[in-house]
């Protein structure tokens, strides 16, 4: 099990390891930019804790992951688009915003998370795949490299930008891998002006 709202805020073994609490988090399945009706299915930590050290408090945070898929307006045949997501889009909390709720004072933010957060997840499911698929995707599969993040100017625009990819060669294997770089919008926080 893994959470990319703990791999944000970076506590304990994800990063500050005299940081003790605890983090429960409940993820929304629904396009990120939408809020109304329901906006206890934004980003959000709703508590917070009096002390950094207090192993007994536990943030309890939500997240929204919107899925995306392949454009099917440009196939001639429906059946021939699949119907697995291309893209999971994930709106989180900033570390910064973590360490607040966490009474834990200020934090650098680290602008290469998503990247991060991505490498993560090509890991867990490199780790989690039955042997057959693993071997035929290191065999025959090009594998997925996470590259920098990428600055959205805008919030509305962070919602509706794509991961970008692009196919690159690897010079000393001379083989094919796609470059995945993720869009990423920082906001300073309400106590930081």
């Amino acid at each position: 099990r893994w959470n990319p709202q703990e791999i944000m805020c970076g506590f304990g073994e994800k990063g500050n390891a005299s940081i003790k609490v605890g983090q429960i988090n409940t993820d929304s399945f629904h396009p990120t930019y939408r809020l109304i009706p329901f906006p206890q299915h934004y980003a959000q930590i709703w508590n917070n804790c009096t002390s950094p050290s207090d192993a007994s408090c536990i943030l309890n945070s939500s997240t929204v992951t919107q899925n995306t898929y392949p454009e099917t307006s440009k196939l001639i045949d429906y059946s021939q688009g699949g119907n697995s997501a291309i893209e999971m889009r994930h709106k989180m909390r900033s570390r910064q915003f973590c360490y607040e709720q966490a009474n834990a004072g200020q934090v650098e933010e680290d602008m290469e998370i998503c990247g991060k957060i991505n490498q993560y997840s090509i890991e867990w499911a490199l780790q989690n795949a039955p042997k057959p698929t693993l071997d035929r995707y290191l065999n025959y599969g090009e594998m997925l490299v996470p590259g920098p993040d990428r600055v959205a100017k805008a919030g509305p625009l962070w919602s509706f930008s794509a991961l970008h990819r692009e196919q690159k060669c690897n010079a000393t294997t001379q083989r094919y891998y796609t470059s995945l770089e993720s869009p990423f919008i920082y906001l300073p926080t309400l106590k930081m002006g």
